[in-house]
């Protein structure tokens, strides 16, 4: 009974559950990808007695602010990134709330709605941020993954935002993959072992990830058949007329579903037939799961304990997307 309760929890919330899941694990993951929790206090103390120095010289605390955050985005992207990630996980959702009770109630779902968009717009930001100023793979990783999660705590709106957020995953999991590739290429202090476990997981994420954008498929179907009636937006987002959506079926579905095709029997064979062929929620969750929490095991004893608590809370967003197929 117990057991029974939690699932449902799980299952009910699973679209909050992701949001909050991966955004924790994506800024514990930029503070990896800067080098750990240590790195992360250094820098930060370095730019605080940066700003102390500016304002000890009679500047003005404005201008030191301003000082600060300059050197901040120019020369630590990876500190940027952990306080945006911050910013869309904790402020956002609560600024939201804030926002949508001001507003009288027959308004409030647009706002909402216009809320997430901003929210969103600004995780893609950050993504095209953490490439133009170079940061690490692994904060690029986690940027891409804000973006994904963004598009997925609003799919029960839009179908297409579970393909979008789908497609977002897949690059976060690609840039993870390149992490470890790097790991393998460069004499660092990643130990071999973990950048392989670091590779396969990246790898296996983006397949699991392309399985979510097929369970995007299913869903704009169904949304498609049940949604007769017109709602703002429709010309993007429909699941059939939206033009989002027309790109999305005519470019990608195809090719992602014959790569889908081919992963069931060759990266996912260890996965139920059943399961692969029916469940592509949970078929996405068993086929990263185990390397997370390998990755996690192996990255706390390499003392990586960023890299570990990432994958973690990742995990726990894993779980949480499998939940859309569990049974009632």
């Amino acid at each position: 009974m117990h057991t029974f309760m939690w699932v449902n929890v799980i299952r009910n919330n699973n679209l909050k559950l992701q949001f909050f899941a991966y955004e924790s694990g994506n800024a514990i993951a930029a503070i990896a990808g800067g080098g750990g929790f240590g790195a992360f206090a250094g820098h930060a103390n370095t730019l605080m007695k940066n700003a102390a120095a500016e304002l000890g010289s009679g500047l003005h605390p404005f201008a030191a602010l301003l000082g600060a955050f300059h050197e901040m985005v120019v020369f630590y992207p990876d500190l940027c990134t952990v306080l945006g990630i911050t910013l869309i996980a904790l402020a956002g959702p609560m600024l939201r709330a804030r926002v949508v009770s001001a507003v009288p109630t027959r308004r409030a779902d647009a706002v909402s709605i216009l809320f997430d968009a901003v929210l969103t717009l600004f995780a893609a930001t950050l993504l095209a941020y953490t490439i133009a100023f170079d940061a690490g793979m692994v904060t690029r990783s986690a940027a891409a993954f804000v973006v994904g999660s963004a598009f997925l705590k609003q799919a029960a709106n839009r179908a297409v935002f579970l393909k979008l957020g789908a497609l977002f995953l897949a690059v976060g999991g690609v840039f993870l993959a390149g992490h470890g590739v790097e790991g393998l290429v460069d004499a660092g202090p990643q130990p071999h072992w973990l950048a392989l476990l670091t590779t396969g997981t990246g790898v296996y994420v983006t397949v699991s990830s392309l399985l979510t954008y097929e369970g995007g498929i299913m869903a704009g179907r169904a949304e498609a058949d049940r949604d007769a009636s017109e709602r703002p937006g429709d010309r993007l987002w429909h699941a059939r007329t939206g033009g989002v959506s027309q790109v999305l079926t005519n470019v990608l579905d195809t090719p992602i579903l014959l790569a889908n095709s081919l992963a069931r029997g060759t990266l996912l064979l260890a996965i139920p037939q059943k399961m692969r062929e029916q469940k592509p929620f949970a078929t996405s969750m068993w086929a990263r799961l185990p390397w997370r929490a390998v990755t996690c095991c192996v990255a706390a004893i390499s003392g990586a304990w960023a890299f570990a608590l990432a994958n973690a809370a990742w995990a726990a967003g894993d779980v949480a997307i499998g939940s859309m197929d569990w049974e009632a």
